[in-house]
Order: structure tokens, then C-alpha cells, then sequence
């Protein structure tokens, strides 16, 4: 549990340097950061309070989920657990005040329930999520190791998908048999299993449909993966059959991009040069006006999180960013294709997490 504290204690740092007396860390990515508290309190207050100025924390939280709570185990928090007829804020006001702060840090999901309570008790608010992201942007070895889990899991669910691909089966069932062998191989959760088909897969975006694959399809996987907090988010295009020129020809521009970007990270690159190379490759082929989206998104503990790979991102990438690289090109009313790969900065350049074929026909 030491590197909870160890964040903890980061985060501490950040505060005072901000003149901030206190952060209110709420259920979600960030608690999970902090304190590897997976809970939801839905309309419940649950927030841990770390006092800047002090090696005090505590856990407000309904009695629903006290004894998960406690079972935490880290050094010196308090778990201050209240019952439906007790109002929390009033153990939150008075803790923080007690605490001596007057200026107190909220992430910008706050409920305003909350802050409306905290604006009405004569606290000053501020927002810190660019702190917390500044922290979590930067991926130990732990971290690293979980998303390589999450990554292994992923490509196995996908590869299930591939060996039961065939004419007659919907997307959704598709979609069923990888949801359930990524928990069947551990996944903690499958946020997101899309398979689409024929002309869907020109719609980014689209769910998966009651759509029956036909041999001759171009199918698109994008699979989304969580262990211990952590994702992996994988997209791998093929065809049920064989492919048409024009199948093979669009493949080959968007898997020239792809690689082609990876080849381009290392540290001291800007996100948007990651981008431009991916970019320039499908614009020169005379595709650029169907490339419709950013090059990639940060992965994490959340599956869209900074650094955005896109263009006029001018952050700098730095060793253990992670993110993932995912051109495409989508034709409406045809197809489209789009290759996704997981990648983390490195000391000297990059590491891809994504170790499953590419290729258009490879579905054995």
C-alpha cells in the first residue's frame, strides 16, 4: 500500500505549491489512484479528504460501504462511515474545518450537490484535476505491467471472435462470445465490445447491431478490456472471406499510418507530431477527408485520458505516457478500417503493448 501514500504525498506537494488546504477526491478514477477503492456511491457522499498540511486522511462514506472501506489498509486513514439519517456534509464541513482549510481542491465532477454545500459553509473552491492528471499521466512499472495483463486478456478475447467469425452469426452474438471469454480469461470488466460489419463499420461509433455477417464483410473489432483499474483498448479490421481490392488497398494505407506513427514515438516528440505522421501518409494517398478523428487518446485508469494524440496537442511526450495509436479511413455507405495498438513511452523510444497480428485475412 506504500505507493498510495507515496501518491499521496505527491499530491500534497502540488497542493501547498497551489496555496490549496485541502482535496476532495470523489468514487472514480481517482480514488481508485489513490487509494485502489473501486466503489460507487451513486446519490451517497463518499469522499476522502486530504488535508494538505497534515498526514491526516479520512474516508467519509455511507455505512453501505464501510467494511470494504476499511478493508483498505492504508496507513492513517480514518473511515468515518454514517447512516441514511445522519447528514454527511455535516461531518464534511466540520472535518475540513477542522482541518483548518479554507481554500479546498475538487475534481470537476464534483456533484454540485456537494459544492453547493461547501460554497454555502464559506469554503473558497478550486479545480484540481490538472494536478491529479499531471500525476497520472506518467505510468509507473506497476501500472505498465497491469495494461500488458489487460492487453494479453484483450487480444485473446479478440482472437475468440476471429476462430467463431462466420456467415449468419449478428454482430451482437459475435460480440457476445469476446465479452465472455475476456471475463472468462479475468477481466475485471469489458466496458465496451464492439463488432460491426459491412457498411457499419464506416460509423466509428456505432454499436454493435442486429446485423448478419455475410462472407465477403469487412468486420471491425474494438474491444475494451479492464484489469485491476487499468485498460487496454484494441481494434483489429479483417474480412470473412476474401477481400476485395479495394478492401486490401484501404487496409494497407491505414496499417502504413499506423506503423509508421509508432515508429515516430519517443520521448521529446509532441503528441501532434504522432498525429501529422499518421495523417500525412493518409492525406498523400488522398483519403485525408475520411479520416474523420484524432490519432489516439492516454490510456489508463480511464480509456480516453491525456495525452490526446491529435492535432495542436503541443505536450511533449514523456517515458510512461501511454496511449494508443488508431488511424482509420471510413467510407460512408461502404466500409471502413481502423488498426488500434496500445503504446507506452519508453527511456528510448517506445514499448507496444499490442502483440496481435495485423492483417486483413489472418482469422484463423
Amino acid at each position: 500500500m506504500g505507493f498510495y501514500l507515496n501518491r499521496i504525498s505527491k499530491l500534497r506537494s502540488g497542493l501547498k505549491n497551489k496555496n490549496i488546504d485541502a482535496a476532495l477526491i470523489i468514487p472514480g478514477p481517482n480514488l481508485r489512484y489513490f487509494t485502489g477503492f473501486k466503489v460507487e456511491a451513486f446519490e451517497r457522499l463518499l469522499t476522502l479528504i486530504i488535508p494538505t498540511y497534515s498526514s491526516e486522511l479520512s474516508l467519509i462514506t455511507p455505512m453501505l460501504e464501510y467494511e470494504r472501506a476499511k478493508a483498505l489498509g492504508i496507513e492513517g486513514l480514518s473511515i468515518i462511515g454514517y447512516r441514511d439519517d445522519e447528514d454527511p456534509y455535516e461531518i464534511l464541513v466540520k472535518r475540513l474545518k477542522d482541518a483548518g482549510a479554507e481554500v479546498v481542491g475538487v475534481e470537476g465532477f464534483m456533484p454540485f450537490r456537494t459544492v453547493s454545500k461547501l460554497l454555502k459553509a464559506g469554503f473558497r473552491l478550486t479545480e484540481v484535476d490538472d494536478l491529479v492528471y499531471s500525476m497520472r499521466i506518467t505510468k509507473d512499472t506497476y501500472e505498465v505491467e497491469l495494461m500488458r495483463r489487460a492487453s494479453r486478456i484483450d487480444e485473446e478475447a479478440i482472437k475468440e471472435g476471429f476462430r467463431n467469425l462466420k456467415s449468419g452469426l449478428t454482430e451482437k452474438e459475435v460480440s457476445r462470445i469476446v465479452r465472455e471469454k475476456a471475463e472468462e480469461l479475468g477481466a475485471e470488466e469489458v466496458p465496451f465490445c464492439v463488432v460491426q460489419s459491412g457498411p457499419n463499420t464506416a460509423l466509428p461509433h456505432a454499436e454493435s447491431s442486429s446485423r448478419r455477417i455475410e462472407v465477403g464483410d469487412v468486420v471491425l473489432f474494438d474491444v475494451g478490456v479492464r484489469v485491476e483499474g487499468y485498460f487496454a483498448d484494441i481494434t483489429r479490421t479483417v474480412v470473412l472471406g476474401e477481400p476485395k481490392p479495394e478492401h486490401m488497398k484501404i487496409y494497407n494505407i491505414v496499417k502504413e499510418a499506423q506503423e509508421r506513427a509508432i515508429k515516430a514515438v519517443k520521448p521529446g516528440v509532441t503528441a501532434e507530431s504522432i498525429d501529422a505522421t499518421a495523417r500525412n501518409i493518409i492525406e498523400e494517398s488522398g483519403y485525408g477527408e475520411y479520416f474523420i478523428h484524432r490519432t489516439g487518446h492516454g490510456l489508463g485508469l480511464e480509456v480516453h485520458e491525456e495525452p490526446y494524440i491529435r492535432a495542436g496537442n503541443k505536450m511533449v511526450l514523456k517515458e510512461g505516457m501511454a496511449f494508443t495509436v488508431e488511424p482509420g479511413i471510413y467510407l460512408p455507405g461502404k466500409f471502413g478500417v481502423r488498426i488500434e495498438d496500445d503504446i507506452v513511452v519508453t527511456k528510448d523510444g517506445f514499448e507496444d503493448l499490442t502483440k496481435l497480428s495485423k492483417s486483413l485475412t489472418d482469422i484463423s
